[in-house]
């Protein structure tokens, strides 16, 4: 770890070196950030927090830090996307969702974002009129995830389990053309924008018919993104398995974790605002939680570290 930690250091002084050296960074600016002096001198301005989040989601790399850093300052201004959010309508939009970050993390230290019923969570965001304040509850919840340096460090691992997805909620993702965009629009955050890595992407009992989704959304990945995700039947599990102790994968995919997310998002909650009255609401209102059933794995303790200063 002092290792790591040295080459963080390194590369944290290598990249202040270069935000001052207007020649090269010049090079390195996308195309439409090289006449924005405004941009440029609100690179400057970051803290270290901020510019270490950046630089572990390009594994240390400082040339390629440059862009991912520009796009993602200049999200802040000009994309609805990053605009504030309130915790508690966060959470209270994320209790809908059959979807959770668990409380371990798989053998390669990332954080791990399951979701758990795909075909539910395509009938919620159907259900909703407002596909935008969907997007900025999911964006509230990966700003708090980012907060977590091992979690810059090491990832995001993503399981999804589609063997409930229906053939009507796959012709409906595939001929709306808003839920489209929006996915078009994940797909190049995370590609130029957002500072969070993929390790690998498991999709298990996929059904025949999730091609009509597949060859099109494939077209908004790179090639590296396309290679970390795999497909996986139940007869696989043990592909899944392989990443995880049998006490950190969850009971639907074969492994012993039982958790209440609800301690999450409280945890969350509590941590932007200590005086909210916020209880969880939805399943994880009538869950166990670890304090009353020690069956369930805790969280572990927030880590609260501010890492936007715009």
């Amino acid at each position: 770890m002092a290792e790591a930690h040295m080459a963080e250091a390194h590369a944290l002084q290598s990249l202040r070196r270069l935000l001052t050296d207007e020649e090269q960074l010049n090079k390195l600016l996308p195309k439409d950030h090289k006449t924005n002096a405004d941009l440029r001198s609100e690179m400057l301005r970051q803290q270290d927090v901020v510019l270490l989040m950046l630089l572990r989601a390009r594994k240390l790399d400082v040339p390629r830090t440059i862009p991912l850093m520009a796009n993602y300052l200049h999200a802040h201004h000009t994309d609805p996307w990053f605009a504030p959010f309130p915790a508690v309508r966060a959470a209270r939009l994320l209790e809908q969702f059959p979807m959770t970050i668990l409380p371990t993390r798989d053998n390669h230290g990332c954080a791990v974002f399951a979701i758990t019923d795909v075909s539910r969570m395509c009938e919620v965001v159907t259900a909703s009129g407002n596909h935008n304040e969907l997007m900025l509850a999911w964006m509230w919840m990966m700003r708090r995830l980012l907060l977590d340096e091992d979690t810059q460090r090491n990832g995001v691992s993503v399981i999804e389990d589609l063997s409930g997805f229906t053939i009507a909620a796959a012709k409906h993702m595939r001929d709306n053309p808003e839920y489209m965009e929006m996915e078009k629009k994940k797909a190049h955050l995370a590609k130029e924008t957002w500072p969070i890595r993929y390790r690998r992407v498991m999709i298990l009992d996929a059904p025949w018919y999730i091609d009509w989704i597949w060859k099109v959304s494939k077209m908004f990945l790179t090639a590296k993104m396309r290679e970390r995700i795999h497909f996986f039947n139940r007869n696989q599990l043990g592909e899944i398995k392989a990443d995880f102790t049998p006490s950190s994968l969850p009971v639907e995919f074969g492994g012993t974790l039982k958790y209440n997310f609800g301690e999450w998002l409280l945890a969350q909650v509590q941590d932007e605002d200590p005086d909210t009255k916020y209880v969880p609401g939805g399943i994880y209102a009538t869950m166990p939680t670890s304090s009353t059933d020690p069956s369930f794995t805790p969280y572990p303790k927030c880590k609260s570290v501010e890492v936007e200063t715009f």
